[in-house]
């Protein structure tokens, strides 16, 4: 009897969203580090913190939810301009 012969399957489109996010996600990371210019140290290492876990989280969802990370870079930028336009507003952090 012939043994099959094994086909391989047909390669699967590269799906660009995870891509997308985490180029996003080190777009707003330039944006944190440099926040040190207007807001105090201890906002910046919160915000810094705040990066880290959202980039680990982001990590996870590479597979499970590629559109997630693209998400989470969104939300990250408007974290960082509320923070940064609030605490230089209510606290007067760019005297």
């Amino acid at each position: 009897m012939r043994e099959r012969r094994r086909v391989a399957r047909p390669p699967q489109p590269v799906d660009f969203w995870p891509f997308g996010g985490m180029i996003a996600m080190a777009a707003t990371l330039f944006l944190y580090a440099v926040s040190g210019i207007v807001a105090p140290w201890w906002a910046t290492v919160l915000l810094l913190v705040v990066w880290v876990g959202v980039f680990a989280r982001a990590c996870t969802w590479w597979t499970t939810h590629p559109r997630r990370i693209s998400a989470a870079a969104l939300g990250l930028l408007v974290l960082w301009f509320v923070v940064l336009v609030g605490g230089a507003v209510a606290l007067d952090w760019s005297a």
